[in-house]
């Protein structure tokens, strides 16, 4: 796996705001040394979260020369799927070219907001209209 040390601190025009700086040249060596494309695809996805200023996937995809898809199936994975496949537990294209199980899927998002959040939203969602808005009736509910 890739090891992307953290870009050091630097102060940028307001004082109180500080940015991480990547040059050039570092970005280059990474790229470089990136031979698996899960590497590359985990660094296009940091610098589209963290390293630059406001890059758009296609940016970020180009510098890392992967593909813009591989970086959303990516940004799907959740962290320790993501650690699993910079260890390469997996490979990318087994995600990407495959559908994830729907059960598997709701499992995860009810372990993740909580049943109890998932079944109120169901109960707005699904409440009958006031007065012939749908609209009036979720405001309503909330």
């Amino acid at each position: 796996m890739l090891q992307i040390p953290e870009v050091p601190r630097a102060v940028t025009s307001d004082a109180d705001d500080t940015a991480k700086r990547l040059t050039g040249r570092r970005l280059a060596r990474l790229v470089r040394k990136s031979t698996k494309t899960a590497d590359r695809v985990l660094l296009a996805l940091r610098l589209e979260q963290e390293g630059l200023h406001c890059p758009t996937r296609k940016q970020v995809a180009q510098l890392a020369r992967v593909s813009p898809s591989y970086i959303c199936t990516a940004a799907r994975l959740s962290p320790e799927e993501r650690a699993a496949l910079g260890r390469g537990s997996f490979s990318l294209s087994s995600i990407h070219n495959h559908r994830r199980d729907a059960d598997a899927e709701v499992a995860r998002i009810i372990a993740k907001f909580g049943a109890d959040v998932i079944m109120d939203a169901l109960d707005r969602m699904t409440a009958p209209p006031i007065n012939g808005n749908a609209t009036t009736n979720v405001m309503a509910a909330e």
